[in-house]
């Protein structure tokens, strides 16, 4: 059974905007058929945090690797994806950045960022699904092009070394986009202690999965199915996860799909205009 179908008892987030903060745990409370719940309990509200008004977001540095993608980065053959620099065009294993995340974390894995590890995402456009680059590997194919998700973000150490993936600049959010019915576009399935902030989640479609009426559903039948993403991200069995400053919109089905969550915090993220949830 693929990890985004796993038969927990799943929240679906989405249909409001979440501006306060808040914490998403497993909780006590039992549905009528004596199944677990997750719930969220959000704190007092406070005010969106206002953006900063000029420059890049620097991730305070961790004790992990900084990695960098950007729309002109290179193949991990091209570069080491240590630079914020574009590929100059030749070479192999060069200062400079990836161009996908699915050339940080393969579908088919072992991911190539670790634990406490930070990724920064320059502004631009980013694929995910079939077609985008590096997904010429295995796990991706038009046959099952829907499980052509990334793979799990790896855990961090610890609570306060958590493995990171941000925006560099909060006022140019960086824009992953699903392609070809992908399940998923964030998978956070077994990831603990993570943060993923200052990014913008959506597709190129305006169909909705499952729709009853023909002309507002997504294809399903045969490929190619079009520039649309049936979910936002994808969580379970994960503890001590902070997502924030996020604008999660627009997809074929739920924002954000999730089940057997363990002091989540969600702080200035938006779920607006998908689907169902």
């Amino acid at each position: 059974m693929s990890d985004l179908h796993r038969p927990w008892a799943w929240l679906a987030l989405g249909g409001v905007a979440l501006l306060a903060t808040g914490y998403l745990h497993r909780g006590p409370a039992e549905s009528d058929t004596g199944a677990e719940t997750a719930s969220l309990a959000v704190a007092d509200a406070v005010a969106a945090p206002a953006p900063a008004a000029t420059g890049d977001l620097l991730p305070e540095p961790g004790t992990g690797q900084r990695y960098y993608l950007r729309p002109d980065g290179g193949s991990p053959a091209q570069c080491t994806g240590t630079a914020d620099a574009p590929y100059p065009g030749s070479g192999r294993q060069r200062e400079c950045a990836w161009q996908s995340l699915h050339q940080a974390l393969p579908t088919d894995g072992p991911a190539r960022i670790e634990g406490g590890d930070t990724l920064v995402l320059a502004p631009g456009e980013y694929m995910i699904g079939l077609g985008a680059p590096g997904t010429d590997r295995g796990g991706c194919d038009e046959e099952a092009p829907w499980d052509c998700y990334l793979a799990p973000v790896p855990s961090g150490p610890s609570a306060d070394r958590p493995t990171r993936i941000l925006g560099r600049d909060p006022n140019r959010p960086a824009v992953l986009w699903g392609n070809e019915r992908v399940s998923a576009m964030l998978n956070l399935n077994g990831s603990s202690n993570v943060e993923i902030g200052h990014l913008e989640i959506t597709d190129k479609s305006e169909c909705v999965e499952f729709h009853a009426t023909s002309a507002a559903r997504c294809k399903r039948d045969s490929a190619p199915y079009g520039k649309w993403a049936s979910s936002g991200i994808t969580a379970s069995n994960s503890r001590n996860v902070h997502l924030h400053d996020l604008d999660i919109h627009g997809l074929a089905n739920r924002g954000i799909v999730a089940g057997g969550l363990t002091d989540w915090t969600v702080e200035n993220v938006k779920i607006v205009g998908n689907g169902w949830a």
